[in-house]
């Protein structure tokens, strides 16, 4: 191997976190297609949840990308590897605990609270993170070369999504059909909290480039930069 190709090896030291972030978009996909749609109405229909609160819900969630505005208060906190990795793991979390909702011995009013509580809870955290991550990863692709990386990215998460959702709703279906709808709950718990655990793995394994030295701003005077931006609103 010649010298100059030891040399650029050398360099390109992020090429495995790359690889990983591929594989961290495909996990999170995975997650989400797990609170969304068909699997969550399963979810609202076991605790007798109205197509009311439903509807309300599921409008809140799609506003969700506004939380993305409390990132501001976590900007100077760098390196953003720490809070992601756990406010990730978190948010995943109780994205599984949804499932066990049903199963709880408690009453219904209660369980409808915990599981708006939980669902929101993850949403919020997980639109928090989003921004941060994006920017940490999106960091180590090459400008010339973010546009087919990400579209290599986005076509890895839709057939992996494919596949999972087709494996997921085999099992569950089977499941249903044969009155064990609990027994289903349980698989799409556990099967968040696997997923959580790997997604927390890619996150843990990769590199974050160095923080630039530059004047920090602070945390108030971003939010009034922002809220000041005409075209932003």
């Amino acid at each position: 191997m010649s010298e100059e190709r030891i040399v650029e090896q050398k360099k390109d030291i992020y090429k495995t976190s790359r690889v990983l972030y591929v594989l961290e978009a495909a996990l999170e996909y995975f997650i989400s297609l797990l609170v969304t749609g068909a699997y969550l109405a399963k979810i609202t229909s076991a605790i007798g949840m109205s197509d009311t609160i439903t509807g309300i819900l599921t409008s809140f969630v799609s506003l969700g990308f506004g939380f993305q505005i409390f990132a501001i208060f976590l900007a100077n906190k760098r390196p953003v590897k720490c809070w992601v990795t756990l406010l990730h793991c978190l948010n995943q979390l109780v994205f599984a605990l949804i499932y066990f909702v049903p199963l709880f011995s408690i009453p219904h009013e209660v369980k409808i609270i915990l599981f708006i509580i939980f669902l929101l809870a993850g949403h919020i955290l997980n639109n928090v993170v989003n921004s941060p991550k994006i920017n940490w990863f999106m960091s180590l692709v090459e400008d010339k070369r973010r546009g087919a990386f990400t579209a290599n990215k986005e076509m890895v998460s839709l057939i992996g999504g494919m596949i999972f959702s087709f494996l997921m709703g085999s099992i569950i279906d089977r499941m249903e059909s044969t009155g064990n709808i609990n027994g289903a709950f349980i698989v799409c718990g556990c099967s968040i909290f696997i997923l959580m655990l790997l997604h927390s793995f890619t996150l843990i394994f990769s590199k974050e480039k160095p923080a630039e030295d530059k004047e920090k701003i602070s945390s108030l005077q971003l939010l009034k930069e922002l809220t000041g931006d005409k075209n932003l609103f």
